[in-house]
């Protein structure tokens, strides 16, 4: 990870950059949302695998949905338990922070 950041910041990424995806993938929606207010950029690559605070989220909210799909059935509702429901609650609150960018910073 520490590679990626240093090589994030040799190709113009900013701390506050790197904030803001911890602050994202944490999901600190308050300090995230303070930042973006200061022109934090999501759209910066700051992982190992060259993915920024969109793509970080958006993976993991797909792994969710997936996870869900089978409570969304129908013939699956009478078998919704803790599990699902932590997924729904995860899931919910990975396209908040997908869409919290949107507000305040157009993508490239």
């Amino acid at each position: 990870m520490l590679d990626s950041i240093e090589n994030a910041y040799k190709n113009g990424a900013r701390p506050i950059d790197a904030e803001l995806y911890y602050a994202g993938i944490q999901f600190d929606f308050v300090r995230a949302e303070e930042l973006l207010k200061q022109e934090a950029n999501p759209d910066i690559p700051l992982d190992e695998y060259d993915s920024n605070l969109y793509d970080r989220i958006a993976t993991e909210a797909a792994f969710l949905e997936i996870e869900l799909h089978r409570v969304w059935e129908y013939e699956y509702r009478d078998d919704v338990d803790y599990r699902d429901i932590s997924h729904l609650v995860g899931y919910a609150a990975h396209e908040t922070m997908y869409d919290l960018p949107i507000k305040y910073h157009k993508s490239t």
